[in-house]
């Protein structure tokens, strides 16, 4: 861009040079064209420089906003990792009867389940973050109630 316009300028100086044969008239246009390519270029430059402030204030605010919605998204991520379950996430369970483990899949998520091995129903308390596994009431009266047998028999 500077290469044209000081060429251009150039070409005018050479075009007054052509048609003004007064030499005193001559330098005293060329220098006024000098003192207006002057005063164009620091317009120029001062612009630049404006504009360079601006860009780099934008470029900064730019950078806080991409660090806020990073640690926006890095909150949601957590958020969403505590509210949902994740599809592929199985439970390992060991019944509290016969001690048989087994895998519960998240499409199973009850609050009751069925060991596999005993067939005893196991309660499932999915309100804690690690689950808790304990025996069913009806289980755990059933076997109240053989225990207390077996004491009577003695």
């Amino acid at each position: 861009m500077m290469d044209t316009l000081t060429s251009k300028y150039k070409k005018i100086l050479k075009d007054l040079e052509k048609n003004i044969k007064n030499e005193e008239d001559l330098e005293y246009i060329k220098a006024q064209m000098s003192n207006l390519f002057m005063i164009f270029f620091d317009e120029i430059d001062t612009l630049k420089e404006n504009y360079e402030e601006k860009i780099q204030s934008i470029l900064t605010t730019q950078k806080g906003f991409e660090e806020k919605i990073s640690k926006i998204e890095t909150t949601l991520a957590n958020i969403s990792k505590e509210i949902y379950v994740d599809d592929n996430t199985d439970f390992e369970i060991e019944c509290p009867y016969c001690n048989y483990n087994f895998i519960l899949e998240t499409s199973e998520l009850k609050p009751e389940i069925e060991c596999p091995n005993c067939k005893n129903v196991i309660e499932l308390d999915w309100d804690n973050e690690d689950v808790t596994v304990t025996e069913s009431s009806t289980q755990q009266n059933e076997q109240n109630n053989d225990q207390q047998k077996d004491e009577d028999d003695m």
